[in-house]
């Protein structure tokens, strides 16, 4: 395994959902920006774990299928299939009008998902040091 490609998953992920959290405190809050930076997070730290385990991540958004996938490595990853069907939605639809209205409860509970897979602990585990050393 490469770990700068696995190091860059990793501080991809960490900038989703930190820009996330960022975006949180802003006003106007853009709600949809917020949630898509949570999906984003998971997606990139799910696939880190595939990569992980020497699988290429495929070139998806569906956090529902990218867990599955986890599953088959880490049983442990059924945990996450809530967090994920949530999740999923808030990667594509809210990037158009119209398309997902977006609460302030559903933002709330957006990026509680998205530290879910952040602190799972299979996803921990990957870490490198770095990539701690960067989160807000």
């Amino acid at each position: 395994m490469d770990k700068d490609v696995l190091y860059d998953w990793l501080y991809l992920a960490a900038a989703d959902i930190d820009s996330a959290k960022l975006l949180q405190s802003m006003r106007p809050q853009h709600k949809e920006i917020i949630g898509f930076h949570c999906q984003q997070s998971a997606e990139k730290y799910l696939k880190a774990y595939l990569f992980s385990c020497g699988e290429m991540p495929p070139k998806i958004h569906d956090l529902i299928t990218l867990c599955k996938m986890c599953i088959e490595f880490d049983t442990t990853f059924e945990a996450l299939e809530t967090a994920t069907s949530f999740l999923t939605p808030l990667g594509v639809q809210p990037r158009y009008p119209h398309e997902l209205n977006i609460t302030d409860g559903a933002i709330a509970k957006a990026l509680q998902y998205a530290e879910q897979v952040s602190n799972f602990p299979a996803i921990v585990a990957l870490n490198l040091p770095q990539v701690a050393d960067l989160r807000l």
